[in-house]
């Protein structure tokens, strides 16, 4: 059951310092990389080198899911039950961020 990080189709939640930093771990691994960040324009992500996606595309076609997204009062638990549904099987799921994105309860159900 073990997967490797090379080459495979990775989606980050997220896009600040923390987000930028992984990304840049990635490039050696050759990752497809999609990222979801509301908050910048799109040129900014394809400037470093990531494809802009939903938050639904990043879900559904990733082997990886990082979060890294910072929390706020808009974001509070925002990935929960139908974010986990939308999630290939076997997907991993890794929560770099703060747990107030998610809604734990969710998780652990999915």
């Amino acid at each position: 059951t073990a997967r490797l990080l090379s080459g495979a189709d990775v989606g980050i939640i997220g896009f600040g310092d923390l987000g930028r930093a992984l990304n840049r771990l990635l490039t050696g691994f050759r990752t497809c990389t999609k990222v979801y960040d509301p908050w910048l324009p799109p040129s900014i992500l394809i400037d470093n080198g990531v494809e802009p996606a939903s938050l639904d595309e990043v879900l559904s076609q990733s082997d990886f899911v990082f979060v890294v997204a910072s929390v706020t009062s808009e974001n509070q638990g925002f990935l929960g039950a139908d974010s986990f549904a939308k999630m290939r099987k076997g997907a991993a799921f890794i929560l770099l961020s703060r747990a107030g994105v998610v809604d734990f309860a969710a998780l652990m159900a999915a």
